[in-house]
């Protein structure tokens, strides 16, 4: 999506700093109309049908409000092609109290920068604003579509998209895929006001995505059934996707399996150092938080409260075995980290510990596999997935796998994670597409189950590293976990 910018304002040095920042940072050649006051920015828009991505607006010397109502009418002629990513009001003098009127008036969040001066804050901010990430947010771009979960997502986006905030789907295809694509797109309601697109070109989705679905799956093809030739062929698959898309600024989103591994080899071949790659793990809460549900179901003191039960959890850890169910609250109750407050507040006669919570979660996933089989599945993974896009794009809590700083000791052993980033899956709070994740709580789990937690991730590290050692094309990632594991 192109970069365009609108600048309005009519204080000469306080609108040569803008431009300055704006060129420093690249974005010179974005700036699609200059003018002075509003009502000559809405005549722009009309006769020259421009439509901004961000417009500026310079209060320095300019205080009339009296307009600002025809700002509204800028703002939504704009919404009609593009979104509108943010309001900047710029300027000192009254600054706050303009602010709170604007707002009022447009009922848009503005972004509001006290002084201006040629400062690092504000050139920040702009290179954030006019970022690509934010430009393709409601843009979602699919890997992987020509699979049966990359299908049904891409259907299913089509037909729920546009409730959920998401303007433009990109499917991209490989060779040979292009009927099951338009196939999956045809599933859709004729309806659909969601844009579809199909990219034979990774780069080009890559630009044109807010987030890129990784749903790849070799195994459907019936040719590849071990294993070890899955992650092998995963593996080259991850450095490849890196390889062709770029400097991109979009969020990885991973659900292809053995997504903790398939993080760590992306994150090594980027080409972007603050890239935001996630794993799709949510089900693995999804899944502890029935199996509690359904032992306190059967636990005679809970009858008469089934009908107001509420469970939620926190899930970290690998994406199967090792996975860590801790921070367990039911209904209002404060939360249980220890298995005995699992018997004592909870008054089970039926004995639960957060161990067998464990091997439940693990072998719940293992069955539902086995007796549905993964073609049965691709549609509920599929709704899974939109649900962690929905709370990515609108700042909700989410269970994903990221890059978890646990370099510093967290357990009361010698015993530490390994070097270099170290994906697993943990409880965060999305706050403008950022995952925030509190790790404070972490000193409220047993040491043993914080311990196993460390073990298992330099297990699953080391086993990650052994698998490199067989596969040619991967130098760069093997040498790293040489390097961290030693």
């Amino acid at each position: 999506m192109e970069k365009s910018i609108l600048l309005i304002g009519n204080d000469i040095k306080s609108i040569e700093d803008i431009k300055h920042n704006l060129s420093i940072l690249g974005y010179g050649n974005c700036l699609i109309s200059e003018v002075d006051n509003i009502s000559e920015a809405l005549i722009d828009i009309n006769e020259k049908d421009i439509t901004p991505n961000l417009i500026i607006l310079d209060v320095n010397g300019y205080a009339n409000l009296r307009e600002t109502n025809l700002l509204k009418r800028i703002i939504s002629l704009s919404k009609k092609d593009k979104k509108v990513d943010t309001l900047l009001v710029t300027g000192e003098e009254n600054i706050y109290t303009l602010k709170m009127n604007i707002e009022a008036i447009v009922d848009e969040k503005i972004n509001l920068f006290p002084k201006l001066p040629a400062s690092s804050d504000f050139s920040r901010s702009l290179d954030t604003i006019l970022s690509s990430k934010r430009l393709n947010e409601g843009r979602i771009g699919i890997i992987g579509a020509g699979g049966r979960i990359g299908g049904s997502l891409l259907t299913n986006l089509a037909q729920q998209g546009k409730e959920l905030g998401i303007e433009e789907v990109r499917a991209y295809c490989r060779d040979g895929e292009e009927d099951k694509i338009n196939g999956a797109i045809q599933l859709a309601d004729p309806g659909s006001k969601v844009t579809m697109n199909i990219d034979k070109d990774l780069e080009v989705l890559a630009k044109n995505s807010g987030i890129i679905v990784v749903a790849i799956a070799h195994s459907e093809k019936g040719r590849i059934t071990r294993t070890s030739e899955l992650l092998s062929e995963y593996f080259l698959d991850m450095k490849l996707i890196q390889d062709k898309i770029g400097k991109t600024e979009a969020t990885l989103l991973v659900e292809t399996n053995y997504v903790n591994s398939h993080c760590l080899i992306l994150d090594i071949y980027s080409q972007n150092k603050n890239q935001l790659i996630l794993g799709h793990t949510r089900v693995d809460r999804e899944r502890a938080i029935k199996i509690v549900e359904d032992h306190l179901k059967n636990e005679p003191g809970w009858k008469n409260y089934l009908m107001d039960l509420k469970v939620d959890l926190d899930i970290w850890g690998p994406h199967g075995e090792g996975v860590l169910p801790t921070k367990i609250r039911v209904n209002k109750a404060p939360p249980l980290f220890k298995n005995q407050e699992l018997i004592d507040r909870l008054g089970l006669t039926n004995e639960l510990t957060f161990e067998e919570l464990s091997q439940r979660i693990v072998k719940y996933g293992q069955d539902t596999f086995v007796k549905t089989g993964q073609g049965d599945l691709s549609n509920y993974y599929a709704g899974e997935i939109i649900k962690t896009i929905y709370n990515v794009m609108n700042d909700k809590k989410e269970t994903v796998t990221l890059n978890v700083n646990l370099n510093q000791r967290i357990c009361d052993s010698e015993i530490y994670p390994s070097k270099g980033p170290v994906y697993i899956s943990a409880p965060v709070l999305f706050s403008e597409g950022t995952p925030e994740i509190d790790v404070r709580y972490l000193r409220y789990i047993p040491e043993k189950q914080r311990l196993n937690l460390v073990v298992t991730i330099n297990k699953e590290r080391k086993a990650i590293f052994d698998r490199l050692e067989k596969i040619s094309g991967l130098e760069c990632a093997r040498d790293k976990l040489r390097e961290w594991i030693n």
